[in-house]
């Protein structure tokens, strides 16, 4: 195989040029100290159809002896990977050179390039990038100020946490919804608090209005997104994986619904709160598709997360399927996880 994805690497560019990235994600896999020479050549000057995940996969922290590259590319593109580049890698030192080329493109910008500079400023210089993440979530220039939970999603930072929880008493449902997602995605333990009473505070407004959360294509009903942020609260509380919810929590959850569909589906979240472990899938990137009473993780360390919260002494059980990859080895490692916190995993 070692071959042909070196073939694959070296080629000129294709109309394809997604494979010469796709093999080389391959090759760091396979032959990290062989393919780490080409990913660095790669972050200097990526390709077309270069892809963060490929050039973000070295395990170092910052790459200072490409500041400057970083910095010019940003300069002279500010495409998306070159932004991608600069959150993945650039230091302190060239803060100055990239606030220089956003100062004034803050909140015009496209939503992913900014997504990376403001999570490239929380990471180095948390002032200015507290300073730019306002400006940019109150700017109206773009739909940008919808993406907070993809600025969470590459940097989770306190000044972000503070900020989707502030928003959460925003009078347009639009933002209330970004800042609900990125606490349910993103918020640490702290962030259930805040969410449990924004919804109960929520649930007070509307507790008598459940007709008017309707959709009608029929009769116009303004305040029928409001069922979405019913919606979007009843997962992030309900499936957050920052905290552990079972029957009895969200049946205290069910009680804070308006709608008949909240209800019906935080009961069908409750009927789901068993300690079956199902493998769907497994991979050895964030691919992996693995099911829990009502979460879904995307790979074993995300599992091994939400398996710390359950009580000493829980017993599980773990369900292979025909799909499910290298099913022993993960097994293994989940029975090693569960020895750690006192909990027991069996198959059936």
């Amino acid at each position: 195989m070692l071959p042909a994805l070196r073939r694959l690497i070296a080629a000129a560019p294709t109309d394809a040029p997604s494979a010469a990235d796709l093999a080389l994600r391959r090759l760091a896999q396979l032959a990290p100290d062989e393919a780490r020479p080409l990913i660095l050549r790669e972050i200097h000057n990526p390709r077309r159809g270069a892809t963060l995940k490929t050039l973000g996969s070295l395990r170092d922290a910052e790459l200072p002896d490409l500041d400057d590259a970083l910095a010019a590319n940003f300069e002279t593109s500010k495409s998306e990977i070159h932004a991608a580049l600069v959150q993945r890698y650039a230091t302190r030192k060239v803060a100055p050179r990239i606030l220089a080329s956003v100062d004034d493109k803050i909140g015009v910008m496209a939503c992913r390039q900014q997504a990376s500079i403001l999570a490239y400023f929380l990471r180095v210089d948390e002032a200015t990038g507290s300073t730019l993440l306002d400006r940019a979530m109150t700017s109206r220039a773009t739909g940008c100020w919808r993406s907070l939970n993809e600025i969470a999603a590459l940097r989770m930072t306190p000044v972000v946490q503070r900020r989707a929880i502030a928003d959460l008493d925003n009078p347009d449902p639009d933002v209330v919804i970004a800042a609900i997602q990125t606490l349910g995605q993103h918020g640490s333990p702290a962030a259930l608090e805040p969410l449990r009473m924004a919804f109960e505070r929520w649930h007070t407004s509307w507790a008598d209005r459940a007709a008017e959360l309707a959709y009608s294509l029929a009769v116009e009903r303004p305040n029928a997104r409001q069922a979405m942020v019913e919606d979007a609260f009843r997962q992030a509380i309900g499936a957050g994986q920052r905290w552990l919810m079972r029957a009895d929590d969200l049946r205290e959850l069910q009680s804070l619904c308006v709608t008949s569909s909240c209800r019906q589906q935080i009961g069908y979240m409750i009927h789901d709160d068993d300690t079956r472990i199902t493998l769907w899938s497994i991979n050895d990137s964030e691919e992996s598709n693995i099911e829990l009473a009502q979460y879904r993780f995307s790979s074993i360390k995300a599992l091994e997360q939400m398996l710390a919260r359950y009580p000493r002494g829980t017993a599980f059980v773990v369900q292979r399927t025909n799909q499910a990859g290298d099913v022993t080895a993960a097994i293994s490692g989940l029975l090693k996880i569960a020895a750690a916190y006192g909990l027991s995993i069996k198959e059936p």
